[in-house]
């Protein structure tokens, strides 16, 4: 998937950089990411609850989580 997103990086319409890291542990400063994408990858984390306090740390105050999952809720009311 990196090298795909490689490819079509020079038509973005945004500035992007592309790195390769686990979920848990991002090469990137507290508060420095305007914009979290995660998809599909929850239900491969050994570590949800990791991986998500990994993105909160990330994320700058404002930004916005952009995440497509397709796990179920472990409560009965949220499933």
């Amino acid at each position: 998937m990196l090298k795909a997103a490689d490819r079509a990086a020079p038509r973005a319409r945004v500035r992007l950089t592309l790195r390769q890291a686990l979920a848990a542990s991002l090469p990137l400063p507290d508060a420095s990411a305007d914009t979290v994408v995660s998809t599909l990858m929850l239900c491969s984390a050994p570590d949800r609850s990791a991986v998500l306090a990994e993105v909160k740390r990330v994320l700058r105050p404002g930004g916005q989580l952009l995440l497509l999952e397709h796990v179920r809720a472990a409560d009965p009311a949220l499933a």
